[in-house]
């Protein structure tokens, strides 16, 4: 959709060759999806698909939320922030998002091997350090290659953040691992619809590279709280019993 956008094409034109490239996809998927994900019934009607976080489950979700919150920030924010405040075209400005994207892709691939080798404490603490870091590259860059590099560095540290916590709360002593991930996902993923419009408040109010510095906030927050999934098991470990 970026190259896209330098040719010229109108926003409705790319848009519709997405959603067809989207439906053709999704007609040679679906009679390849297990019966598990046709079937409802074969899951299992009793496992939670929302949960409010409560006990030992709220840092974990308060952490998804943030995580979210960035990721969100950025997937709507981004190339709004490259365009104007470096005054790029719009095909130019989307790559921010697109080397967040293929940073985070890229560093999700490895998050087993990651896991196998380090602590889930010492993922999320590098994590979200990583993520601030190069958050504040990409807003404290005059160019748009250093804010492409700064959201790249970003993608990177937040690749593994939710992972990370989703298995944490699935481990959690004394909560079924079911209940665990629903709860963070349920407060995760308000967090990745909540977060773009209160950003769009926040840049209404101040500006919008003030605003996006909530993203630093958040993961350094992240890295600071990391102590929260030392429950965690290696990966490969056998799971709890609940």
């Amino acid at each position: 959709m970026a190259l896209l956008l330098r040719t010229g094409l109108t926003p409705l034109t790319y848009a519709a060759l997405a959603a067809a490239v989207l439906a053709a996809l999704a007609l040679v998927a679906l009679p390849r999806l297990l019966p598990s994900a046709l079937d409802r019934g074969a899951v299992g009607d009793d496992r939670p698909t929302f949960v409010l976080p409560r006990g030992p489950l709220l840092g974990i979700a308060a952490l998804a939320l943030l995580a979210f919150v960035a990721e969100g920030a950025i997937a709507d924010w981004s190339a709004v922030y490259i365009r104007d405040a470096l005054n790029t075209d719009r095909g130019l400005a989307a790559g921010g998002f697109v080397a967040f994207n293929l940073a985070m892709f890229a560093a999700r691939l490895l998050g087993d091997p990651l896991r196998a080798r380090f602590s889930a404490v010492a993922l999320l603490r590098g994590g979200g350090v990583l993520a601030a870091l190069g958050m504040a590259v990409a807003l404290l860059a005059q160019s748009p290659g250093v804010a492409f590099v700064g959201f790249a560095l970003t993608g990177l540290g937040l690749s593994n953040v939710v992972p990370v916590l989703f298995s944490a709360a699935g481990a959690l002593p004394g909560v079924s691992a079911a209940t665990g991930v629903a709860a963070a996902a349920s407060a995760g993923y308000a967090g990745f619809l909540i977060g773009p419009p209160v950003i769009g408040v926040l840049a209404g109010v101040i500006t919008l590279k003030a605003a996006l510095l909530l993203v630093v906030v958040f993961a350094a927050l992240i890295a600071v709280a990391a102590g929260t999934v030392r429950h965690a098991r290696p990966v490969g470990a056998a799971p709890a019993s609940h």
